[in-house]
């Protein structure tokens, strides 16, 4: 059975700030209600809901790679490039160890 509209949105909702179901169900367009909370919870236990997080987690992982890729290549054409003073060599140097989780 395919996903409602709504359940959908909760999808792209809660996989772009998954703090709280509930938050992200009534932003999707769920109703504010007592009841919110429990349909939230039903959501993220609907299978086809979590396959749905899942693929959108993913890419979104696989959209970061790609974007971390790009940076690695600008700043190490910074780093090696003859024209760049020293100072942007450095800053380049500091942003790429940044970028790697080594600062």
């Amino acid at each position: 059975m395919p996903l409602t509209a709504l359940q959908e949105r909760f999808i792209d909702t809660y996989t772009s700030d998954p703090r709280s179901a509930t938050a992200a169900y009534v932003r999707a367009g769920g109703s504010d209600g007592p009841g919110a909370k429990v349909t939230a919870c039903r959501y993220l236990q609907h299978p086809a809901i979590e396959e749905g997080i899942r693929r959108q987690q993913e890419r979104f992982r696989q959209e970061q790679w790609a974007v971390r890729d790009e940076l690695f290549v600008e700043l190490k054409g910074i780093i090696h490039s003859p024209d760049c003073s020293a100072s942007e060599k450095l800053r380049a140097t500091e942003l790429l160890c940044k970028l790697f989780g080594l600062l």
